[in-house]
């Protein structure tokens, strides 16, 4: 057969470095309690940076180059009053220092909040606190996030 078949590919946009999220405008950030390790027991909770374009849409992770250095803080804090405004001081703080990989490329990230370091009064304590991330790139700079529904503790 000698037909000639055209394939027309779309302009895609190619970061300028390998250190580059390629059309990050923000981040939000999705928590979840997970299990980690070997036992039935849900561990903590698992912080999930997810990446956005300036009109909201994903940035999804098959787009964003392996190995960007990546460093992630969370800190969580109670909401006793229930007034979306976090009570201080934050009842953990956390860094995690990895790799586009680690934690936006992987099903379980690696920023983890272990069970037993959220400090909680379950007959004091209301159920659900604030969470707030950031999450900085090597040339892009830092990008946070705030989740004000979070279930400290199951």
């Amino acid at each position: 057969d000698t037909s000639k078949i055209t394939v027309i590919v779309p302009k895609l946009y190619q970061p300028s470095s390998n250190l580059e999220i390629p059309r990050i405008a923000f981040i939000d950030v999705y928590d979840r309690w997970a299990n980690w390790n070997a036992d039935a027991d849900e561990d903590g909770i698992v912080v999930e940076p997810r990446v956005r374009d300036a009109t909201g849409g994903s940035v999804y992770s098959f787009d964003i180059p392996d190995g960007i250095p990546l460093t992630i803080e969370a800190k969580l804090f109670k909401d006793n009053d229930r007034d979306d405004r976090p009570d201080q001081p934050p009842i953990y703080t956390g860094t995690f220092k990895g790799t586009s990989n680690d934690f936006l490329k992987s099903d379980l990230s690696l920023a983890r909040i272990p069970k037993e370091q959220i400090r909680v009064d379950r007959t004091r304590d209301r159920e659900y606190g604030i969470l707030e991330v950031s999450m900085t790139t090597p040339k892009q700079g830092t990008f946070s996030a705030r989740e004000t529904f979070v279930t400290l503790w199951k």
